[in-house]
């Protein structure tokens, strides 16, 4: 693929080589004395040169008429990850400076081609065997054309042993062959590639993956199909493609006995979409337990907001108890507090006590699967609003074989009223219809 330059822009973008100096001089300090991180930093970028991921640059190269940029870089360590600890980010906003524009500004971002969150979340529950799996470095499957990979430059140590090397005698040019993340454009780059590979298919089963595809994600749904061949043929799809298909994930205990030990997930709970699922013991959905709602320290307004946004819930299941938390925050906006000023007495203790509720909430499970939808279904959709706030929330019957009916949430959003120009009541009804 090519980037899509801003025209007008490109020829203005700076070469940022000391910016790139600079930041690999610091970078150099911190892996001098974490000797550890310095062994994963070398075996990334050993594995992506051997892979053809990155590239030197030949010394005859280095001044070209092309245009030129250097990428900052640091490394990011997440114990968390079940596949790669260390990652190394690529500042694709960095700045040589104020009046300077960065490569991210050079470039237009593409049209927003993912399908919606919400949507995924809500396909997911209604298949009765979720089948979830993850694209290898899924950006780095995406090729750049020659003529653009001078912009993604970045330097390195010749020898990459020993940092403590004057750098000025020690610096190497790479740069990307294959598409970058963090690069602005880079989202759209991936999935117009998936799709134009799922397009090329020109089957039933691909043109079914394209909404069920999120970033380097799949989530999709076996209903009759039979999930051992529904892997393989997923698996089979993306290797046309040139990617790999890995951790793979399901409730289909047949499935996952079937699947490669290097395929398949580690763990039972896995994060899916923002949200953690209990795949083998009781296939239940959860919010993702959160450092910033626990143990917070001295409470101040900030860090009430940084804990109430911590609460990914996209599907409004848990609003009942976030609104009140919400309705604190505005309490403090109205109070007038700064943004790190501590709580008073009787703040700090309604805090407490809404902090508790949020606590609770990472405990408590939501069914996943909501039943045959093909069935006979009924959809409730309930609306209302007080002078505080407006809500909606929408659920969905379904009749069970046994002619009984299950209902489960679907789906709510609640919006906080306005404490200066209110609106009046039937205007917040309407808000909320």
């Amino acid at each position: 693929v090519a980037l899509p330059w801003i025209e007008e822009k490109q020829k203005h973008l700076p070469s940022n080589y000391d910016v790139g100096y600079d930041r690999l001089r610091s970078l150099a300090k911190r892996l001098r004395s974490d000797p550890e991180l310095l062994d994963g930093y070398r075996d990334i970028l050993k594995a992506q040169q051997e892979r053809q991921i990155i590239e030197n640059v030949p010394v005859n190269e280095i001044e070209t008429t092309n245009s030129v940029h250097y990428l900052p870089q640091h490394p990011v360590v997440k114990e968390s990850s079940s596949t790669t600890k260390v990652r190394i980010v690529y500042d694709a906003a960095a700045k040589k400076n104020r009046l300077s524009f960065s490569l991210n500004e050079c470039l237009l971002r593409g049209p927003v081609i993912l399908p919606d969150l919400c949507q995924l979340v809500m396909r997911m529950r209604v298949h009765e065997t979720v089948v979830i799996s993850d694209i290898e470095k899924a950006f780095l499957q995406v090729g750049l054309q020659p003529e653009h990979r001078d912009v993604t430059r970045f330097l390195w140590f010749k020898n990459d042993t020993d940092p403590a090397i004057p750098l000025k005698d020690n610096i190497e040019v790479y740069r990307f062959a294959r598409v970058n993340f963090g690069v602005i454009s880079s989202p759209f780059l991936l999935e117009a590639t998936l799709d134009h590979h799922l397009t090329q298919e020109n089957s039933s089963f691909a043109e079914s993956l394209r909404n069920d595809i999120y970033v380097d994600n799949v989530i999709s749904g076996v209903d009759e199909q039979d999930p051992v061949k529904y892997y393989k043929d997923l698996k089979a799809l993306f290797q046309r493609a040139g990617m790999k298909s890995q951790e793979f994930c399901s409730n289909s205990t047949r499935l996952m006995d079937a699947i490669a030990d290097c395929d398949r997930v580690k763990q039972t709970d896995v994060k899916v979409l923002g949200l953690k699922w209990d795949s083998q013991t009781d296939d239940t959905l959860r919010l993702t337990p959160s450092g910033k709602v626990g143990s917070m320290g001295t409470p101040t307004k900030r860090r009430v907001l940084q804990a109430i946004a911590s609460m990914f819930d996209p599907m409004g299941f848990y609003q009942p108890v976030l609104l009140p938390a919400k309705w604190f925050l505005q309490k403090l906006w109205n109070h007038g507090y700064s943004w790190d000023k501590p709580l008073d007495g009787a703040l700090r203790d309604e805090w407490s006590t809404l902090q508790t509720c949020l606590c609770q909430l990472f405990a408590h499970r939501i069914p996943r699967y909501i039943g045959n939808v093909r069935a006979e279904t009924t959809l409730a959709v309930f609306s209302d609003a007080s002078g505080r706030a407006y809500a909606t929330a929408v659920y969905l019957r379904c009749r069970q074989p046994d002619g009984t009916w299950s209902s489960n949430l679907i789906f709510s959003k609640t919006r906080l009223a306005a404490t200066k120009n209110s609106a009046n009541l039937p205007r917040l009804e309407l808000l909320g219809a």
